[in-house]
């Protein structure tokens, strides 16, 4: 994503991204902070998070408040697809601001990428601060852990590290699943 400058004085949202499993777990995961005008839509916001995970800006993408089950949510925000959009009572993403969707501070979006390989992010407001004049957006203000790769060659490797680990307590109750990236 081309970066820019932004005039001084305006909004600046702190979003700390996470790469989720498929239950909104986060704890020790692989993350950015990115610091994003709340002018840019969330086209914009969602080429950031694939640029800093260093992933292929190629797929449908969509925000969602479901963070568990994304085809639950009652508030989407996705990338324009035509008579879908119109029957899921989404918006569209390119549409739609920053500011207008992380308008309460520590709200959170599942961030949805290439709906086949099912990526899933935890995007959440963690700050709002000014614009600085000499800083070019977006910009990484944080990063933690090494990003997953998108793409995996051997097959044998993919499934492996896809395979989800059940942990169960003493009593057998189930308490989380990990995913191995």
């Amino acid at each position: 994503m081309k970066k820019r400058n932004i005039e001084e004085g305006k909004s600046i949202y702190l979003l700390k991204v996470t790469v989720s499993d498929w239950y909104g777990s986060i704890r020790g995961r692989p993350y950015r902070t990115l610091a994003i005008p709340g002018e840019f839509t969330l086209y914009e916001l969602a080429e950031a998070i694939l640029d800093v995970f260093e992933f292929d800006f190629e797929h449908g993408f969509g925000f969602y408040n479901n963070i568990k089950d994304w085809t639950t949510s009652d508030v989407r925000y996705e990338s324009s697809t035509g008579v879908t959009t119109e029957l899921q009572d989404s918006r569209d993403a390119a549409k739609t601001n920053v500011d207008d969707a992380f308008d309460k501070p520590k709200n959170k979006l599942l961030f949805l990428y290439d709906y086949g390989e099912e990526w899933r992010f935890v995007v959440q407001h963690t700050e709002t601060k000014v614009s600085d004049a000499d800083t070019k957006y977006p910009e990484i203000v944080k990063s933690y852990a090494k990003a997953p790769s998108q793409y995996d060659d051997d097959e044998e490797e993919v499934k492996e590290k896809k395979e989800a680990k059940r942990i169960t307590n003493s009593n057998g109750r189930y308490i989380q699943t990990t995913l191995k990236f």
